[in-house]
């Protein structure tokens, strides 16, 4: 529970920052960021979870009969927009979504990555995820409006001339840090236009809220220097699209605590869920999950074993490599997303892994001891980072239940080898579409019960809808292949 006295230093905290409206956010199941905005006079109500929305107007929540909402704001994502003005500024809260009689909403994507995180809990464990986000920067016309022309001609760690895009990637660093990020590192990527920031690993939540909080501020600050950022798996045909590289490690739990799911349910008397308790705590740098913080031990790193991978890291990636057709229509969700996923453009189209190149699903960074960790490399930043991290953990968490094998390590380059050398060393390749996605997920009792039926049942007919809106349009390459010809 969030005590009186908590809960009157933030309202007190706003009011000392000058701070007039607070964005109430949430996420729906496709990852699009959602709020309410409130005054700083219903703050006190809104931490008390006391402010209704309606969730039928939300796509994926619920039905029009079953429409009521609430917001429970987590007070650790408390944080002002730096680019409002400081008189009558605005801040942000990020929410849990729960019914009126303060159970859990089954549909919201933050509840769900929470039970896999509590599932990890009962296994000892907890997740540290660190993300890699790329996106473009677009010039616009002269009536706003987004278009393929990059800013820049520029490549690979290059150093442009200054320009919008470069003047525009510094302030996006700058603001993140005013809202507390700590960025590592911030470079142009290979395609033109393409740019990636990096911000350092934390708890699994932590990042997922994180990772929203991003594409809103590279948007926001993008627009404010007449440009749109896009996270657009693929936009442009023949360079490189996006991706969201996420390395992921676990670590043994200092203290157990209470870590079973029914120990961390919603508590109506007390008006706040006892999930509040391990959300991300931005000061200590990681969850506190309910008094259960990382031990400081590495799970993946054995320094007996040959490679200095233990069995549990090796179980881990051989649940991936089990699970990564399946929840390819989880981190790669767009019909787009899959023409960022072909041969020739370095993104990760074989199911293998590796500790020495690049050309895998997964690669193992060299680096040991704490910072040991299992990069997976197919997701793209277009993902729900709620579902996409939940669905790797729940895929890894398999694989060490199960005590999964991974195939032996491919250290060749996969994209020279011909398909006959592939097909001998056991390498197949992620789905081909988002129909093909689909098809895995359906087949998939692992990550259906990751979701939960109304998720599933929710996204599988949204993408549905999306797959036969796509593939009954006539797109241009068709008018320009057959329009003469036949």
């Amino acid at each position: 529970m969030v005590e009186n006295l908590e809960k009157g230093q933030l309202i007190e905290k706003a009011r000392n920052l000058g701070v007039k409206f607070i964005r109430l956010q949430f996420t729906d199941i496709f990852g699009v960021l959602k709020n309410v905005a409130i005054t700083i006079e219903q703050l006190d109500k809104a931490l008390d979870g006391e402010l209704m929305f309606d969730g039928s107007s939300i796509h994926g929540f619920a039905r029009i009969e079953e429409s009521d909402m609430y917001l429970r704001p987590d007070l650790n994502t408390f944080v002002v927009f730096p680019w409002r003005p400081r008189e009558g500024g605005v801040a942000r809260l990020i929410c849990d979504v729960y019914h009126p009689d303060g159970t859990p909403f089954a549909g919201d994507p933050r509840y769900i990555l929470k039970k896999v995180l509590a599932e990890a809990a009962d296994m000892g464990y907890t997740m540290q995820v660190g993300p890699e986000m790329e996106f473009f920067l677009f010039q616009v016309d002269q009536d706003g409006h987004p278009t393929l022309e990059t800013h820049d001609r520029a490549g690979y760690f290059d150093l442009t001339p200054v320009d919008m895009g470069e003047n525009a990637r510094r302030a996006m660093v700058l603001t993140l840090e005013e809202m507390g990020f700590e960025i590592e590192a911030s470079h142009h990527e290979v395609a033109p236009g393409q740019h990636e920031i990096d911000f350092k690993y934390s708890d699994a939540l932590d990042v997922a809220d994180k990772v929203m909080t991003f594409k809103m501020v590279v948007r926001t600050i993008a627009q404010r220097h007449g440009l749109h950022a896009t996270f657009m798996p693929k936009p442009i045909f023949g360079i490189n699209g996006s991706g969201m590289h996420m390395n992921q490690s676990l670590f043994w739990i200092k203290e157990r605590g209470h870590s079973s799911f029914g120990e961390m349910s919603s508590n109506k008397e007390r008006g706040h869920s006892s999930f509040g308790e391990m959300s991300s705590n931005k000061e200590r740098g990681h969850s506190s999950f309910g008094e259960m913080s990382p031990s400081g031990k590495n799970a993946f790193y054995d320094p007996e074993a040959p490679d200095q991978l233990s069995e549990t890291a090796c179980h881990y990636v051989g649940g991936l490599i089990a699970h990564c057709r399946a929840f390819a229509a989880i981190t790669n969700p767009t019909v787009n997303s899959y023409k960022r996923l072909v041969p020739g453009y370095e993104a990760p189209v074989y199911i293998a892994w590796s500790g020495r190149n690049r050309s895998p699903l997964i690669r193992i960074p060299a680096k040991r001891g704490s910072s040991t960790r299992v990069e997976l490399r197919n997701p793209d930043p277009a993902c729900n980072p709620y579902l996409a991290i939940a669905a790797s953990l729940k895929a890894g968490l398999d694989g060490i239940k199960r005590k999964i094998k991974p195939p032996a390590p491919c250290d060749r380059n996969i994209y020279h080898m011909t398909e006959a050398e592939r097909k001998e060393l056991g390498i197949g390749s992620l789905p081909a579409s988002l129909e093909e996605a689909m098809a895995e997920l359906a087949g998939s009792e692992v990550m259906i019960s990751m979701l939960g039926s109304h998720v599933y049942e929710k996204f599988m007919e949204a993408k549905q809808q999306e797959w036969d809106n796509y593939r009954l349009q006539v797109h241009p390459w068709e008018v320009d292949e057959y329009l003469t010809r036949f």
